[in-house]
């Protein structure tokens, strides 16, 4: 009788378990970070750089702007490869153009397997640099749901024409998926922007009031990375912050942040509504 109740007990504890983990909703920390290329600030090209940044702030996903992949600058090394290597992570890489014998372009890493990874070239008045969007389907931690994850960066020039024509290429894209989606990256573009407004009609982006400045590490003023969502009303932001905000972040985390790059990484917490 005893053991009958002792079993009752450990059923009853575990259906409980069980029943609170199922009510739970996942979540989904999405991190976009310029890496400069994997050169550093001080030129180094020291890649552990990047990978203790990521390590400390531990996203499910990561869009990676500047990424250099077998050029001369970077020794003909592979960024990518190597932060997938460093990080225990899944990695895919889209080529914007051919630079210094190599490729530079945009990249992702995520904590859970790639699928369905497609590269597009965006649009550009002739002679401007190339720039691409890279996407990739991936499941949302802990569930059988898929979304679609865009990893971009957009013309750097004052003039914003480029950037518009690559804004409506993106729209485009979106228009067309039919999963939930996240849109990640340097857009080069600032709050009040055309840029922005544009993406703003297929992108759920935080209120203005809200918005952090990335740029640059040391003092950073302007906005111009960005993570949003689709308009479904699934996706409920927990908490938006930059790298320079992370708590309990190690000892010379500023000085880190300070020499990996130009750039402070954005991270965005979200909730999934299933």
């Amino acid at each position: 009788m005893k053991n009958l109740f002792l079993l009752l007990l450990i059923v009853l504890t575990f259906s409980s378990c069980s029943s609170s983990n199922a009510n739970e909703k996942p979540t989904l920390k999405v991190l976009t970070f310029n890496i400069l290329g994997g050169r550093n600030v001080d030129g180094k090209r020291d890649v552990n750089r990047l990978a203790d940044v990521i390590k400390a702030l531990d996203p499910d996903i990561i869009a990676m702007q500047e990424v250099d992949r077998r050029t001369g600058r970077i020794q003909g090394r592979d960024t990518t490869a190597e932060l997938a290597k460093l990080t225990g992570m899944h990695s895919a890489y889209g080529k914007a153009m051919n630079y210094d014998g190599g490729e530079y372009g945009e990249a992702l890493l995520s904590k859970y397997p790639i699928k369905q990874v497609k590269n597009y070239p965006l649009p550009a008045e002739k002679g401007a640099e190339p720039r691409a969007a890279l996407t990739a389907v991936v499941n949302i931690p802990g569930t059988k749901q898929e979304y679609l994850f865009i990893a971009t960066h957009l013309d750097h020039l004052r003039k914003n024409t480029n950037r518009l024509m690559q804004a409506k290429a993106i729209n485009e894209i979106l228009k067309e998926t039919k999963i939930p989606y996240i849109l990640a990256g340097d857009l080069n573009a600032e709050p009040k922007s055309k840029t922005i407004e544009l993406l703003s009609q297929k992108v759920a982006f935080l209120p203005q009031e809200k918005l952090l400045p990335t740029n640059n590490t040391k003092n950073p003023k302007i906005t111009i990375d960005w993570i949003g969502t689709d308009k479904s009303g699934k996706w409920k932001l927990q908490k938006s912050f930059t790298a320079d905000q992370l708590k309990d972040a190690p000892k010379g985390w500023k000085a880190l942040l300070e020499v990996s790059s130009d750039h402070l990484p954005l991270m965005n917490i979200y909730e999934f509504n299933k």
